[in-house]
């Protein structure tokens, strides 16, 4: 936390993650806060391992991870996240579980890592809708609980 889009786009651009323009334009909205400098612990899941059967939809899926104890993440965590995951395996993609932000185009979005099978990092933000639903192997990173 703590740091302008313009800071979080280059510590992208220091670990060799592309910075798309969706991730851009959502990181310019109002919804979008640099936060606070704070240590954060961090899980990534499979849907799955939440203990869904069926596909959920957002709504469901945020909802779960909140009456497990833990929370979303905050707007700046995926670009945050995007500069210290250095070590993304390829071929790997996980995204964060967070309030969605409304684009310029009115669609919300949330912030995905990825890293292709070439090794290119990237930082995208994608429409995530409430009523979307989540396949049961899409990994999401949330906030652990603070014990």
């Amino acid at each position: 936390g703590g740091k302008s889009k313009d800071e979080l786009i280059a510590l992208n651009k220091g670990a060799e993650r592309e910075t798309s323009s969706y991730a851009a334009d959502i990181m310019s909205q109002d919804a979008w806060k640099p936060g606070q400098v704070e240590l954060v612990k961090f899980a990534r899941a499979k849907v799955r391992d939440l203990g869904f059967t069926k596909n959920p939809t957002t709504r469901e899926l945020w909802a779960c991870i909140e009456e497990l104890g833990h929370s979303l993440c905050e707007p700046a965590d995926g670009p945050a996240l995007g500069g210290a995951f250095k070590d993304q395996p390829k071929g790997d993609v996980c995204w964060t579980a967070m309030k969605q932000i409304t684009d310029s185009d009115g669609y919300p979005r949330v912030f995905a890592l990825g890293r292709g099978g070439g090794g290119e990092r990237w930082l995208y933000a994608y429409w995530a809708g409430p009523g979307d639903r989540w396949g049961l192997d899409v990994v999401v990173v949330f906030r652990l609980r603070n014990k």
